[in-house]
Protein backbone atom coordinates (compact mmCIF):
# COMPACT_ATOMS: atom_id res chain seq x y z
CA UNK A 1 0.00 0.00 0.00
CA UNK A 2 1.14 3.93 -1.09
CA UNK A 3 1.61 5.79 1.43
CA UNK A 4 -0.06 8.40 -1.59
CA UNK A 5 -3.71 7.76 -2.46
CA UNK A 6 -2.98 8.69 -6.20
CA UNK A 7 0.88 8.59 -7.97
CA UNK A 8 0.08 10.65 -10.98
CA UNK A 9 2.99 10.70 -14.12
CA UNK A 10 3.21 13.21 -16.80
CA UNK A 11 5.16 12.97 -20.03
CA UNK A 12 7.33 13.96 -21.68
CA UNK A 13 7.71 17.00 -24.53
CA UNK A 14 7.71 20.73 -23.36
CA UNK A 15 4.18 21.26 -23.39
CA UNK A 16 3.93 20.42 -19.38
CA UNK A 17 7.05 22.76 -18.54
CA UNK A 18 5.70 25.81 -16.99
CA UNK A 19 8.04 28.32 -17.86
CA UNK A 20 6.45 31.28 -19.68
CA UNK A 21 7.08 34.78 -17.66
CA UNK A 22 2.92 34.93 -16.94
CA UNK A 23 3.15 31.71 -15.02
CA UNK A 24 4.10 33.08 -11.78
CA UNK A 25 2.29 30.06 -10.17
CA UNK A 26 5.27 28.19 -12.12
CA UNK A 27 2.61 25.44 -12.64
CA UNK A 28 2.16 23.40 -15.36
CA UNK A 29 -1.15 21.41 -16.24
CA UNK A 30 0.17 18.45 -14.09
CA UNK A 31 0.48 20.16 -11.40
CA UNK A 32 -3.07 22.00 -11.54
CA UNK A 33 -4.90 18.34 -12.17
CA UNK A 34 -2.08 16.89 -8.71
CA UNK A 35 -3.56 20.09 -6.93
CA UNK A 36 -7.50 19.35 -8.24
CA UNK A 37 -7.04 16.10 -6.00
CA UNK A 38 -4.90 17.76 -3.46
CA UNK A 39 -8.10 19.82 -2.39
CA UNK A 40 -9.88 16.97 -2.27
CA UNK A 41 -7.75 15.90 0.34
CA UNK A 42 -6.09 13.57 -1.27
CA UNK A 43 -2.08 12.65 -0.86
CA UNK A 44 -0.86 12.84 -4.13
CA UNK A 45 2.46 12.25 -5.24
CA UNK A 46 3.06 14.20 -8.96
CA UNK A 47 5.97 13.50 -10.80
CA UNK A 48 6.43 15.60 -14.06
CA UNK A 49 8.81 14.07 -16.57
CA UNK A 50 8.22 16.73 -18.92
CA UNK A 51 11.07 18.64 -20.41
CA UNK A 52 12.33 21.90 -22.68
CA UNK A 53 15.20 19.79 -23.72
CA UNK A 54 14.49 18.15 -27.24
CA UNK A 55 12.98 14.81 -26.62
CA UNK A 56 11.78 12.40 -28.39
CA UNK A 57 8.66 10.30 -27.80
CA UNK A 58 10.61 6.90 -28.02
CA UNK A 59 12.68 8.12 -25.51
CA UNK A 60 9.85 8.11 -22.44
CA UNK A 61 10.98 4.20 -22.42
CA UNK A 62 14.27 4.45 -22.13
CA UNK A 63 13.61 7.27 -19.25
CA UNK A 64 11.23 4.78 -17.61
CA UNK A 65 13.69 2.15 -17.69
CA UNK A 66 16.53 3.82 -15.86
CA UNK A 67 13.86 4.32 -12.85
CA UNK A 68 14.67 7.23 -11.68
CA UNK A 69 14.81 8.66 -8.06
CA UNK A 70 12.08 11.85 -8.54
CA UNK A 71 14.65 14.00 -6.96
CA UNK A 72 17.49 13.03 -9.27
CA UNK A 73 15.58 13.40 -12.18
CA UNK A 74 14.47 17.06 -11.19
CA UNK A 75 17.92 17.62 -10.80
CA UNK A 76 18.69 16.79 -14.25
CA UNK A 77 15.67 18.23 -15.62
CA UNK A 78 16.71 21.43 -14.32
CA UNK A 79 20.31 21.30 -15.71
CA UNK A 80 18.33 20.73 -19.15
CA UNK A 81 15.72 23.16 -18.99
CA UNK A 82 18.35 26.11 -17.66
CA UNK A 83 20.84 25.12 -20.60
CA UNK A 84 17.62 25.30 -23.19
CA UNK A 85 16.86 28.71 -21.61
CA UNK A 86 20.36 30.16 -21.59
CA UNK A 87 21.34 28.90 -25.07
CA UNK A 88 21.63 31.65 -27.51
CA UNK A 89 23.14 29.64 -30.21
CA UNK A 90 19.64 28.25 -31.36
CA UNK A 91 18.99 31.12 -33.94
CA UNK A 92 16.15 32.25 -31.17
CA UNK A 93 14.42 29.27 -30.72
CA UNK A 94 13.59 29.61 -27.00
CA UNK A 95 14.75 33.53 -26.46
CA UNK A 96 11.89 34.02 -24.88
CA UNK A 97 10.44 35.58 -21.73
CA UNK A 98 10.82 33.48 -18.73
CA UNK A 99 9.25 33.21 -15.58
CA UNK A 100 12.40 34.08 -13.55
CA UNK A 101 11.58 31.82 -10.85
CA UNK A 102 11.12 28.75 -12.86
CA UNK A 103 14.25 27.25 -12.86
CA UNK A 104 15.33 27.77 -9.47
CA UNK A 105 11.95 26.89 -7.66
CA UNK A 106 10.15 24.38 -9.81
CA UNK A 107 12.39 21.96 -9.42
CA UNK A 108 13.53 22.38 -6.05
CA UNK A 109 11.36 21.73 -2.67
CA UNK A 110 9.37 18.61 -4.21
CA UNK A 111 7.39 16.17 -2.15
CA UNK A 112 8.36 12.28 -2.24
CA UNK A 113 11.90 13.04 -3.45
CA UNK A 114 13.11 9.52 -2.94
CA UNK A 115 10.05 7.86 -4.94
CA UNK A 116 12.02 5.93 -7.83
CA UNK A 117 9.68 6.70 -10.50
CA UNK A 118 9.02 3.82 -12.49
CA UNK A 119 8.99 1.22 -9.41
CA UNK A 120 6.26 3.52 -7.27
CA UNK A 121 4.57 3.56 -11.14
CA UNK A 122 4.78 -0.21 -10.70
CA UNK A 123 3.44 -0.80 -7.91
CA UNK A 124 0.65 1.86 -7.82
CA UNK A 125 -2.88 1.16 -6.90
CA UNK A 126 -4.34 2.96 -9.95
CA UNK A 127 -1.73 5.37 -11.50
CA UNK A 128 -2.60 8.10 -13.81
CA UNK A 129 0.02 8.31 -16.81
CA UNK A 130 -0.97 12.04 -18.80
CA UNK A 131 0.67 11.69 -22.05
CA UNK A 132 2.12 14.33 -23.96
CA UNK A 133 3.53 13.34 -27.22
CA UNK A 134 3.67 16.45 -29.29
CA UNK A 135 4.86 16.77 -32.55
CA UNK A 136 8.28 16.78 -31.21
CA UNK A 137 9.77 13.89 -33.45
CA UNK A 138 9.30 15.30 -36.76
CA UNK A 139 12.44 18.01 -35.26
CA UNK A 140 14.09 14.98 -35.60
CA UNK A 141 12.38 13.16 -38.98
CA UNK A 142 11.37 16.26 -40.73
CA UNK A 143 15.71 17.95 -40.46
CA UNK A 144 16.04 20.74 -43.65
CA UNK A 145 19.78 23.02 -44.30
CA UNK A 146 16.92 26.01 -43.26
CA UNK A 147 14.73 27.32 -40.78
CA UNK A 148 12.93 29.34 -43.19
CA UNK A 149 10.08 26.73 -43.97
CA UNK A 150 8.38 29.19 -47.29
CA UNK A 151 11.77 28.20 -49.39
CA UNK A 152 11.14 24.78 -48.56
CA UNK A 153 7.19 24.29 -48.00
CA UNK A 154 6.43 21.13 -50.01
CA UNK A 155 9.16 19.01 -49.27
CA UNK A 156 8.33 20.04 -45.99
CA UNK A 157 4.26 18.94 -45.95
CA UNK A 158 5.55 15.76 -48.00
CA UNK A 159 7.80 15.17 -44.59
CA UNK A 160 5.04 15.53 -42.30
CA UNK A 161 2.98 13.13 -43.76
CA UNK A 162 5.57 10.28 -44.71
CA UNK A 163 7.00 10.30 -41.04
CA UNK A 164 3.27 10.60 -39.34
CA UNK A 165 3.47 6.94 -39.64
CA UNK A 166 6.44 6.25 -37.65
CA UNK A 167 5.57 8.67 -35.30
CA UNK A 168 2.58 7.24 -34.57
CA UNK A 169 4.63 3.93 -34.13
CA UNK A 170 6.72 5.35 -31.74
CA UNK A 171 3.35 6.66 -29.71
CA UNK A 172 1.55 3.14 -29.69
CA UNK A 173 5.02 1.71 -28.36
CA UNK A 174 5.30 4.23 -25.88
CA UNK A 175 1.95 3.24 -24.92
CA UNK A 176 2.20 -0.69 -24.96
CA UNK A 177 5.12 0.12 -22.62
CA UNK A 178 3.24 1.93 -20.45
CA UNK A 179 0.52 -0.72 -19.79
CA UNK A 180 3.34 -3.56 -19.51
CA UNK A 181 4.30 -1.75 -16.85
CA UNK A 182 1.19 -1.58 -14.83
CA UNK A 183 -1.91 -3.04 -16.26
CA UNK A 184 -4.19 -1.21 -13.92
CA UNK A 185 -2.64 2.31 -15.09
CA UNK A 186 -5.09 4.75 -16.71
CA UNK A 187 -2.99 6.62 -19.59
CA UNK A 188 -4.51 9.94 -21.18
CA UNK A 189 -2.93 10.62 -24.15
CA UNK A 190 -3.04 14.81 -24.69
CA UNK A 191 -3.84 15.23 -29.05
CA UNK A 192 -1.49 18.28 -30.42
CA UNK A 193 -2.03 21.65 -31.44
CA UNK A 194 0.17 23.59 -34.16
CA UNK A 195 3.20 23.95 -32.09
CA UNK A 196 5.44 25.99 -34.85
CA UNK A 197 6.88 29.17 -34.39
CA UNK A 198 5.62 30.65 -37.19
CA UNK A 199 2.17 32.10 -36.75
CA UNK A 200 1.36 31.63 -40.86
CA UNK A 201 2.50 27.93 -40.17
CA UNK A 202 0.48 27.74 -37.19
CA UNK A 203 -3.03 28.40 -39.90
CA UNK A 204 -1.28 26.27 -43.00
CA UNK A 205 -1.13 23.43 -40.57
CA UNK A 206 -4.75 23.40 -39.00
CA UNK A 207 -5.55 20.39 -41.27
CA UNK A 208 -2.57 18.27 -40.85
CA UNK A 209 -2.47 18.71 -36.70
CA UNK A 210 -6.51 17.67 -36.80
CA UNK A 211 -5.34 14.52 -39.21
CA UNK A 212 -2.81 13.82 -36.61
CA UNK A 213 -5.56 13.67 -33.73
CA UNK A 214 -7.74 11.38 -35.46
CA UNK A 215 -4.18 9.16 -35.56
CA UNK A 216 -3.76 9.63 -32.25
CA UNK A 217 -7.59 8.61 -31.57
CA UNK A 218 -7.32 5.26 -33.31
CA UNK A 219 -4.51 4.39 -30.98
CA UNK A 220 -6.21 5.09 -28.07
CA UNK A 221 -9.04 3.15 -29.56
CA UNK A 222 -6.79 -0.09 -29.62
CA UNK A 223 -6.32 0.24 -25.69
CA UNK A 224 -9.19 -0.22 -22.62
CA UNK A 225 -7.28 2.50 -20.37
CA UNK A 226 -5.98 4.94 -23.00
CA UNK A 227 -8.03 7.62 -23.51
CA UNK A 228 -7.56 10.84 -26.01
CA UNK A 229 -8.32 14.34 -24.78
CA UNK A 230 -8.39 16.90 -27.04
CA UNK A 231 -6.69 19.92 -26.51
CA UNK A 232 -6.55 21.65 -29.93
CA UNK A 233 -7.94 24.51 -28.54
CA UNK A 234 -4.84 25.21 -26.58
CA UNK A 235 -3.79 27.60 -29.39
CA UNK A 236 -5.41 30.32 -27.85
CA UNK A 237 -3.54 30.35 -25.15
CA UNK A 238 0.03 30.61 -26.22
CA UNK A 239 2.97 32.82 -25.91
CA UNK A 240 3.76 35.42 -28.04
CA UNK A 241 6.25 34.84 -30.64
CA UNK A 242 6.53 31.32 -28.59
CA UNK A 243 3.96 28.17 -29.29
CA UNK A 244 4.61 27.05 -25.44
CA UNK A 245 0.96 27.21 -22.99
CA UNK A 246 0.56 30.35 -20.87
CA UNK A 247 -0.60 29.63 -17.87
CA UNK A 248 -4.33 30.13 -18.94
CA UNK A 249 -3.26 27.69 -21.32
CA UNK A 250 -2.16 25.19 -18.43
CA UNK A 251 -5.33 25.96 -17.39
CA UNK A 252 -7.17 24.96 -19.95
CA UNK A 253 -5.15 21.73 -21.09
CA UNK A 254 -6.14 20.58 -17.47
CA UNK A 255 -9.83 21.35 -17.17
CA UNK A 256 -10.28 19.23 -20.77
CA UNK A 257 -8.71 16.46 -18.62
CA UNK A 258 -10.07 16.40 -15.54
CA UNK A 259 -13.71 16.33 -17.26
CA UNK A 260 -12.19 13.27 -18.57
CA UNK A 261 -10.28 11.98 -15.93
CA UNK A 262 -13.13 12.46 -13.03
CA UNK A 263 -15.75 10.19 -14.47
CA UNK A 264 -13.32 7.63 -15.07
CA UNK A 265 -12.50 7.58 -11.27
CA UNK A 266 -15.98 6.98 -10.08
Amino acid sequence: MNEYDIYLIGALDSLGVPYTIDNIESKSFIDIVADYYRNQRLLVNCVNLCSLAKNKTWELIEILKKDYLKSQYYKINQKFSKKVIDDTSKEGRFNHPVNPSFVNQYYNNIDYPDTKITTSFKMAHKPIFLYTCGGMNFDYYTKFPTRDIKQILPEFIFRLSKNLKQTMTDIEECLKFIINLNPNVEIYVLGVYPMVEQAYLRIFLQEFYKLYNNKIKEICNKFNNAKYIDIFNTQKFIAPKDNHPTYEGQKFISKQLIKVIEPNRK
